[in-house]
Protein backbone atom coordinates (compact mmCIF):
# COMPACT_ATOMS: atom_id res chain seq x y z
CA UNK A 1 0.00 0.00 0.00
CA UNK A 2 3.10 2.46 0.49
CA UNK A 3 4.11 1.78 -2.84
CA UNK A 4 0.72 2.85 -4.20
CA UNK A 5 0.48 5.68 -2.52
CA UNK A 6 3.55 7.20 -3.06
CA UNK A 7 3.28 6.14 -6.65
CA UNK A 8 0.03 8.02 -6.77
CA UNK A 9 0.80 10.92 -5.69
CA UNK A 10 3.45 11.52 -7.88
CA UNK A 11 1.45 10.36 -10.41
CA UNK A 12 -1.10 13.59 -9.85
CA UNK A 13 1.24 15.91 -9.35
CA UNK A 14 3.43 15.13 -12.48
CA UNK A 15 -0.16 15.33 -14.15
CA UNK A 16 -1.06 18.66 -12.54
CA UNK A 17 2.84 20.02 -13.38
CA UNK A 18 2.48 18.70 -16.97
CA UNK A 19 -1.11 19.96 -17.61
CA UNK A 20 0.15 23.53 -16.17
CA UNK A 21 -3.47 23.24 -14.08
CA UNK A 22 -3.31 26.42 -12.15
CA UNK A 23 -0.46 27.98 -9.97
CA UNK A 24 0.03 26.55 -6.38
CA UNK A 25 -1.42 28.90 -3.58
CA UNK A 26 1.07 32.12 -2.85
CA UNK A 27 0.76 31.46 1.20
CA UNK A 28 2.84 28.97 2.65
CA UNK A 29 -0.67 27.51 4.45
CA UNK A 30 -2.13 27.73 1.76
CA UNK A 31 0.35 25.56 -0.62
CA UNK A 32 0.65 23.35 2.35
CA UNK A 33 -3.37 22.63 2.67
CA UNK A 34 -3.79 22.04 -0.49
CA UNK A 35 -1.44 19.60 -1.30
CA UNK A 36 -2.33 17.89 1.92
CA UNK A 37 -6.09 17.70 0.49
CA UNK A 38 -4.57 16.38 -3.05
CA UNK A 39 -2.11 13.69 -1.88
CA UNK A 40 -4.47 12.14 0.31
CA UNK A 41 -7.15 12.10 -1.73
CA UNK A 42 -4.91 10.58 -4.16
CA UNK A 43 -3.36 7.91 -1.97
CA UNK A 44 -6.92 7.38 -0.46
CA UNK A 45 -8.66 6.34 -3.83
CA UNK A 46 -5.95 4.39 -4.52
CA UNK A 47 -4.98 2.12 -1.49
CA UNK A 48 -8.98 2.09 -0.67
CA UNK A 49 -9.42 -0.47 -2.79
CA UNK A 50 -6.69 -3.19 -1.49
CA UNK A 51 -7.33 -2.02 2.07
CA UNK A 52 -10.91 -2.78 1.83
CA UNK A 53 -10.48 -6.11 0.52
CA UNK A 54 -8.65 -6.87 3.00
CA UNK A 55 -10.19 -5.60 6.50
CA UNK A 56 -13.52 -5.44 5.00
CA UNK A 57 -13.98 -1.97 5.89
CA UNK A 58 -14.06 1.65 4.62
CA UNK A 59 -12.93 4.55 6.68
CA UNK A 60 -15.77 7.18 5.62
CA UNK A 61 -13.58 10.12 7.41
CA UNK A 62 -9.96 9.10 6.41
CA UNK A 63 -9.58 12.04 4.48
CA UNK A 64 -10.80 14.68 7.52
CA UNK A 65 -8.51 12.89 9.97
CA UNK A 66 -5.67 12.97 7.35
CA UNK A 67 -5.97 16.59 7.46
CA UNK A 68 -5.88 16.97 10.86
CA UNK A 69 -3.02 14.36 11.12
CA UNK A 70 -0.98 14.79 8.27
CA UNK A 71 0.83 18.61 9.05
CA UNK A 72 1.55 17.45 12.90
CA UNK A 73 3.15 14.19 11.76
CA UNK A 74 5.63 15.45 9.12
CA UNK A 75 6.48 19.11 11.47
CA UNK A 76 6.73 17.45 14.32
CA UNK A 77 6.45 13.71 15.08
CA UNK A 78 8.87 12.99 12.47
CA UNK A 79 12.04 15.78 12.93
CA UNK A 80 11.80 14.93 16.66
CA UNK A 81 11.98 11.28 16.39
CA UNK A 82 15.32 11.97 14.28
CA UNK A 83 16.59 15.02 16.91
CA UNK A 84 16.06 12.17 20.03
CA UNK A 85 17.98 9.72 18.06
CA UNK A 86 20.82 12.84 17.43
CA UNK A 87 20.81 13.39 21.39
CA UNK A 88 21.06 9.42 22.50
CA UNK A 89 24.81 9.87 23.19
CA UNK A 90 24.41 13.32 25.46
CA UNK A 91 21.34 10.93 27.08
CA UNK A 92 18.93 14.12 26.33
CA UNK A 93 16.54 12.26 24.34
CA UNK A 94 13.69 12.62 26.94
CA UNK A 95 13.08 16.76 25.91
CA UNK A 96 12.74 15.31 22.15
CA UNK A 97 10.85 12.52 22.89
CA UNK A 98 8.52 14.14 25.79
CA UNK A 99 7.57 17.03 23.25
CA UNK A 100 7.06 14.04 20.62
CA UNK A 101 4.89 12.16 22.79
CA UNK A 102 2.24 15.58 23.12
CA UNK A 103 1.96 14.85 18.95
CA UNK A 104 0.93 11.50 19.54
CA UNK A 105 -1.14 11.58 22.06
CA UNK A 106 -3.22 14.28 19.21
CA UNK A 107 -2.67 11.91 16.80
CA UNK A 108 -4.52 9.03 18.90
CA UNK A 109 -6.96 11.38 20.54
CA UNK A 110 -7.82 12.60 16.62
CA UNK A 111 -8.00 8.97 15.49
CA UNK A 112 -10.52 8.02 18.49
CA UNK A 113 -12.39 11.07 18.04
CA UNK A 114 -12.88 10.08 14.24
CA UNK A 115 -13.37 6.45 14.84
CA UNK A 116 -16.53 7.09 16.91
CA UNK A 117 -18.78 9.49 14.54
CA UNK A 118 -21.67 7.62 13.31
CA UNK A 119 -20.79 6.23 9.53
CA UNK A 120 -17.01 6.03 10.19
CA UNK A 121 -16.28 2.73 9.24
CA UNK A 122 -18.84 0.99 6.68
CA UNK A 123 -18.43 -2.72 6.38
CA UNK A 124 -18.18 -4.30 2.64
CA UNK A 125 -18.23 -7.82 1.93
CA UNK A 126 -15.08 -9.62 0.62
CA UNK A 127 -14.35 -9.55 -2.90
CA UNK A 128 -13.83 -12.67 -5.59
CA UNK A 129 -10.27 -12.78 -6.75
CA UNK A 130 -10.85 -12.19 -9.87
CA UNK A 131 -12.64 -8.90 -9.06
CA UNK A 132 -9.71 -7.70 -7.31
CA UNK A 133 -6.85 -8.64 -9.62
CA UNK A 134 -8.85 -6.59 -12.37
CA UNK A 135 -8.99 -3.58 -10.42
CA UNK A 136 -5.44 -4.07 -9.28
CA UNK A 137 -4.32 -4.33 -12.95
CA UNK A 138 -6.68 -1.15 -13.77
CA UNK A 139 -4.80 0.51 -11.54
CA UNK A 140 -1.25 -0.61 -12.71
CA UNK A 141 -2.42 0.64 -15.67
CA UNK A 142 -3.62 4.09 -14.51
CA UNK A 143 0.09 4.55 -13.34
CA UNK A 144 1.92 3.40 -16.36
CA UNK A 145 -0.52 4.82 -19.04
CA UNK A 146 0.15 8.36 -20.85
CA UNK A 147 -2.13 10.59 -20.60
CA UNK A 148 -3.50 9.68 -23.70
CA UNK A 149 -4.22 6.09 -22.78
CA UNK A 150 -5.44 6.60 -19.41
CA UNK A 151 -9.15 5.64 -20.48
CA UNK A 152 -7.90 2.09 -21.05
CA UNK A 153 -7.38 1.74 -17.52
CA UNK A 154 -10.94 2.47 -16.75
CA UNK A 155 -12.23 -0.45 -18.48
CA UNK A 156 -10.85 -3.08 -16.03
CA UNK A 157 -11.09 -1.11 -12.74
CA UNK A 158 -15.04 -0.68 -13.79
CA UNK A 159 -15.33 -3.96 -14.44
CA UNK A 160 -13.87 -5.04 -11.25
CA UNK A 161 -15.43 -2.77 -9.05
CA UNK A 162 -18.85 -3.89 -10.15
CA UNK A 163 -17.71 -7.66 -9.93
CA UNK A 164 -17.08 -7.00 -6.21
CA UNK A 165 -20.71 -4.48 -6.18
CA UNK A 166 -22.69 -7.38 -7.22
CA UNK A 167 -20.91 -10.27 -5.46
CA UNK A 168 -22.73 -13.40 -4.33
CA UNK A 169 -21.87 -15.22 -1.27
CA UNK A 170 -22.36 -18.58 -0.38
CA UNK A 171 -25.96 -19.15 1.33
CA UNK A 172 -24.43 -21.83 3.40
CA UNK A 173 -20.94 -22.75 4.90
CA UNK A 174 -19.90 -25.47 6.68
CA UNK A 175 -16.68 -25.44 8.92
CA UNK A 176 -14.47 -29.03 9.24
CA UNK A 177 -14.40 -28.64 13.08
CA UNK A 178 -16.97 -28.55 15.91
CA UNK A 179 -20.12 -28.13 13.18
CA UNK A 180 -20.18 -24.60 13.19
CA UNK A 181 -22.92 -24.31 10.22
CA UNK A 182 -23.58 -20.78 8.85
CA UNK A 183 -26.69 -20.07 7.18
CA UNK A 184 -26.95 -16.86 4.87
CA UNK A 185 -30.67 -15.28 5.88
CA UNK A 186 -32.30 -11.73 5.04
CA UNK A 187 -30.75 -10.33 8.74
CA UNK A 188 -27.31 -11.45 7.84
CA UNK A 189 -25.34 -14.70 8.68
CA UNK A 190 -27.27 -16.89 11.04
CA UNK A 191 -24.90 -19.23 13.11
CA UNK A 192 -25.58 -22.46 14.54
CA UNK A 193 -23.10 -22.22 17.83
CA UNK A 194 -22.89 -18.89 20.45
CA UNK A 195 -19.26 -19.77 21.12
CA UNK A 196 -16.92 -22.00 19.57
CA UNK A 197 -14.69 -22.37 16.05
CA UNK A 198 -13.99 -18.36 16.51
CA UNK A 199 -11.57 -18.37 13.80
CA UNK A 200 -14.24 -19.55 11.39
CA UNK A 201 -17.26 -17.54 12.50
CA UNK A 202 -15.06 -14.22 12.75
CA UNK A 203 -13.80 -14.96 9.48
CA UNK A 204 -17.13 -15.77 7.43
CA UNK A 205 -18.73 -12.35 9.45
CA UNK A 206 -15.86 -10.35 7.60
CA UNK A 207 -15.70 -11.58 4.56
CA UNK A 208 -19.66 -10.84 4.58
CA UNK A 209 -19.08 -7.46 5.84
CA UNK A 210 -20.89 -7.82 8.86
CA UNK A 211 -20.37 -6.20 11.79
CA UNK A 212 -22.00 -8.55 14.37
CA UNK A 213 -20.41 -11.07 16.88
CA UNK A 214 -21.32 -14.78 16.64
CA UNK A 215 -23.42 -14.21 19.75
CA UNK A 216 -25.85 -11.91 18.02
CA UNK A 217 -25.54 -14.15 14.33
CA UNK A 218 -26.05 -17.23 16.54
CA UNK A 219 -29.59 -15.49 17.66
CA UNK A 220 -30.67 -15.13 14.00
CA UNK A 221 -30.75 -19.06 13.49
CA UNK A 222 -34.40 -19.67 12.62
CA UNK A 223 -35.68 -23.19 14.30
CA UNK A 224 -34.96 -25.68 16.90
CA UNK A 225 -31.42 -25.62 18.37
CA UNK A 226 -30.26 -28.11 15.97
CA UNK A 227 -32.78 -27.03 12.45
CA UNK A 228 -33.01 -23.79 10.54
CA UNK A 229 -34.23 -23.13 6.90
CA UNK A 230 -33.02 -21.52 3.96
CA UNK A 231 -35.84 -21.62 0.95
CA UNK A 232 -37.01 -25.08 0.62
CA UNK A 233 -34.08 -26.64 2.25
CA UNK A 234 -33.64 -27.67 5.97
CA UNK A 235 -30.17 -27.73 7.66
CA UNK A 236 -29.40 -29.81 10.62
CA UNK A 237 -26.59 -28.97 12.59
CA UNK A 238 -26.17 -31.77 14.92
CA UNK A 239 -22.93 -31.79 18.02
CA UNK A 240 -21.64 -35.15 19.50
CA UNK A 241 -22.84 -38.76 19.36
CA UNK A 242 -25.99 -38.07 21.21
CA UNK A 243 -27.78 -36.07 18.49
CA UNK A 244 -26.93 -38.42 15.54
CA UNK A 245 -30.41 -39.28 15.92
CA UNK A 246 -31.73 -36.08 15.43
CA UNK A 247 -32.38 -36.67 11.36
CA UNK A 248 -36.14 -37.23 11.85
CA UNK A 249 -38.23 -37.58 8.21
CA UNK A 250 -35.46 -35.84 6.80
CA UNK A 251 -35.68 -35.19 2.91
CA UNK A 252 -33.38 -35.28 -0.09
CA UNK A 253 -33.20 -31.71 -0.13
CA UNK A 254 -32.23 -31.31 3.43
CA UNK A 255 -28.66 -30.88 4.57
CA UNK A 256 -27.45 -32.11 7.60
CA UNK A 257 -24.29 -31.86 9.32
CA UNK A 258 -22.85 -34.16 12.17
CA UNK A 259 -19.20 -33.85 14.26
CA UNK A 260 -19.33 -37.90 14.18
CA UNK A 261 -19.51 -40.03 11.72
CA UNK A 262 -22.63 -41.03 10.73
CA UNK A 263 -23.45 -44.39 9.12
CA UNK A 264 -27.24 -44.74 8.69
CA UNK A 265 -28.51 -44.62 4.72
CA UNK A 266 -30.88 -41.21 4.78
CA UNK A 267 -32.39 -39.44 1.78
CA UNK A 268 -31.08 -36.06 2.36
CA UNK A 269 -27.20 -34.42 2.07
CA UNK A 270 -25.04 -35.45 4.81
CA UNK A 271 -21.81 -34.03 6.10
CA UNK A 272 -19.85 -35.67 8.73
CA UNK A 273 -16.74 -35.83 10.27
CA UNK A 274 -14.92 -38.02 7.95
CA UNK A 275 -16.58 -36.43 4.90
CA UNK A 276 -15.40 -32.86 6.29
CA UNK A 277 -12.14 -34.58 7.04
CA UNK A 278 -11.17 -35.69 3.78
CA UNK A 279 -13.09 -31.95 2.14
CA UNK A 280 -12.26 -29.61 4.44
CA UNK A 281 -14.65 -26.81 5.21
CA UNK A 282 -17.32 -26.48 2.98
CA UNK A 283 -19.12 -23.63 0.65
CA UNK A 284 -22.72 -24.29 -0.91
CA UNK A 285 -24.84 -22.08 -3.17
CA UNK A 286 -28.47 -22.96 -4.08
CA UNK A 287 -29.53 -22.02 -7.37
CA UNK A 288 -32.77 -21.24 -8.86
CA UNK A 289 -33.49 -24.25 -9.65
CA UNK A 290 -33.17 -25.93 -5.73
CA UNK A 291 -29.52 -27.59 -6.93
CA UNK A 292 -26.99 -27.15 -4.22
CA UNK A 293 -23.03 -26.01 -5.96
CA UNK A 294 -21.07 -27.27 -3.44
CA UNK A 295 -17.17 -26.35 -3.07
CA UNK A 296 -15.17 -27.93 -0.98
CA UNK A 297 -11.76 -26.31 0.29
CA UNK A 298 -9.76 -29.38 -0.81
CA UNK A 299 -10.84 -28.82 -4.41
CA UNK A 300 -9.64 -25.06 -4.15
CA UNK A 301 -6.36 -25.49 -2.39
CA UNK A 302 -5.92 -28.90 -4.43
CA UNK A 303 -3.54 -31.46 -2.34
CA UNK A 304 -0.46 -30.56 -0.82
CA UNK A 305 1.64 -32.25 1.76
CA UNK A 306 -0.07 -30.46 4.78
CA UNK A 307 -3.01 -31.12 4.09
CA UNK A 308 -3.30 -35.10 2.55
CA UNK A 309 -2.26 -37.70 4.73
CA UNK A 310 -1.57 -40.25 1.75
CA UNK A 311 1.21 -38.07 0.64
CA UNK A 312 2.55 -37.22 3.96
CA UNK A 313 2.84 -41.06 3.33
CA UNK A 314 3.91 -41.55 0.48
CA UNK A 315 6.64 -38.36 1.15
CA UNK A 316 7.79 -38.52 4.73
CA UNK A 317 6.45 -42.29 5.43
CA UNK A 318 4.13 -41.40 8.37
Amino acid sequence: MSFVGMTASVMIFNTISRLDAGKPPRHVIGRMISGIVISSAATGLTTLPIATAHLNNIAQFGLIANLALVPLMGILVIPLAVVAVCLLPVHLEWLSLTVMGWGLDWILAVAREVSIWDGAIHKVPAPPGWAFLTICVGLLCLALLISKFLFVALAPTVFGVFGWVTVQRPDILISNTRVLVCVLGAEGRALSKEKGAGFFSGDWLKNDGDPSFQRAAARRWDGPTDATRIGAHVIFAAAGKRRLNVLDGCKASDIAVFSENFECDVPCRVFDRKSLGRSGSVAISIKENGALNVTTARKVAGCRYWNDKTLQKARFGY
